[in-house]
């Protein structure tokens, strides 16, 4: 694994650096697809790009038997996003966002939810659960909806209606009756004051 890694990093540290960047960046994804790519990087030919490193890079495996996506090794992208964080920190939760708009535009919102929450976005995040909230619960998809309302911040839960509320129903459902009625009356709670503070 050792050797492996500094085989990685030997490989990126001979780079051109718009190729360099463009697996940096890219790294944040689990799969790789033409549009995630160039939604990430900024890169309008990404596809080209990832091609031209599969010819001269052993650490890009396929997924889809079409070649339509691809992945990195698993070591090479830990060395990917090792180097990340060590040159463009700042540059991460942004990454992430692009990751997440792209996603949710284009029907894979479980995925756009992930990467709201690596950039710690939980607005966006939370606009993710709130918009699948409908449909989770008309197909009983309770544990799905319950997974992705705990991963918000907890204080969100009992104090927006468009999460408590179907966070509640869901507990419910799961058989989990006092926190459900914990969660409304939390949410009550919190109308009543934001009514007295909107009073004064």
């Amino acid at each position: 694994q050792q050797a492996q890694t500094f085989l990685a990093n030997e490989t990126l540290d001979c780079l051109p650096p718009r190729m360099r960047r463009f697996l940096l960046t890219t790294s944040i994804l689990d799969r790789l697809t033409a549009g995630a790519c160039a939604a990430v990087s900024g890169e309008e030919d990404a596809w080209a790009l990832l091609e031209e490193a599969e010819r001269t890079i052993l650490f890009i495996l396929p997924i889809a038997a079409d070649w339509t996506q691809r992945r990195y090794h698993a070591l090479f992208a830990q060395a990917l996003q090792t180097r990340l964080a060590e040159e463009y920190p700042a540059e991460i939760p942004e990454l992430h966002r692009r990751a997440a708009a792209w996603y949710g535009a284009h029907g894979d919102d479980e995925t756009a939810l992930h990467h709201a929450l690596q950039a710690a976005d939980y607005d966006l995040a939370r606009a993710i659960v709130i918009r699948n909230a409908p449909l989770l619960l008309s197909r009983g998809e309770m544990r799905t909806l319950r997974d992705w309302v705990e991963k918000l911040p907890e204080d969100q839960r009992d104090t927006d209606p468009g999460l408590c509320l179907p966070y509640a129903w869901a507990l419910a459902q799961s058989g989990a009756l006092a926190e459900a009625e914990a969660h409304i009356s939390h949410m009550e709670e919190w109308v009543e004051r934001a009514r007295a503070g909107d009073a004064e």
